[in-house]
């Protein structure tokens, strides 16, 4: 379902999967860190006996590490830099990644195309400010994440495509009115966000078909699990 979708049912169960992992999961550890653990080593000890395979653990430290980055500095702007960096997460970089690993020409272990039916070989999408469908995503992303945190919401006009027909969105500075009820304000934030040049990298693993026995993750994951490790703050500094 994540990376070889061929039906709109497959694309529901991967957004609710997505939805409670971004905003339930995530949740709920950052907080079950901050309230059940007295220090991180406990925390340490207590998430290396689970025996999580190393990318399931690193996706969760890393979502606890970005939690607590938002816990301190709190505002609605860093939850726009925040969903506008997980629409290129998601609809970019994974897709650049995958097409790497089984390019359009590739071929499986029978000699046929890896990307025949029922496979659809995807497509990177480049965000645009005036699609309303991506500024969609990225305006309720970084609601929902502004709810987690307790900071005031962001609640503009109809974003449709009747709304785009009819104003033509000009998101150069000069042009935005600074109120944050404005959809111009938004997308304007939005489009400025920095977002990090993606290059593919090898020893990245996918799991193909779901009796396939390999373990999904990149070779850098312990690595990555280590760095988190090492820098994330004591428990001790939120209370």
């Amino acid at each position: 379902l994540k990376n070889f979708p061929y039906a709109i049912e497959h694309c529901v169960e991967w957004a609710r999967d997505l939805f409670g992992g971004l905003f339930v999961n995530s949740a709920e550890e950052t907080n079950t860190y901050l309230r059940n653990f007295t220090n991180k080593a406990a925390f340490i000890d207590a998430i290396r006996s689970k025996r999580e395979n190393a990318a399931q653990l690193r996706a969760r430290l890393e979502s606890i590490e970005e939690a607590l980055t938002c816990v301190k500095s709190a505002n609605f702007e860093e939850c726009v830099a925040w969903a506008r960096l997980k629409f290129e997460e998601l609809f970019h970089d994974q897709i650049v990644q995958l097409l790497f690993n089984y390019p359009h020409d590739a071929k499986n272990a029978q000699g046929n195309l890896f990307w025949s039916a029922p496979k659809r070989a995807p497509s990177p999408v480049k965000f645009d400010a005036n699609d309303p469908l991506h500024l969609m995503f990225v305006l309720t992303a970084a609601n929902i994440r502004a709810y987690n945190f307790g900071i005031t919401t962001f609640a503009p006009e109809s974003i449709d495509q009747t709304f785009f027909k009819a104003n033509k969105l000009d998101v150069s500075e000069e042009n935005v009115p600074n109120v944050p009820t404005n959809v111009k304000w938004f997308a304007q934030k939005a489009q400025a966000v920095p977002i990090p040049e993606f290059t593919p990298k090898a020893g990245v693993h996918i799991q193909e078909t779901e009796d396939q026995e390999v373990t999904e993750g990149s070779d850098d994951d312990e690595e990555i699990i280590a760095r988190i490790l090492e820098k994330l703050p004591e428990p001790s500094e939120f209370a």
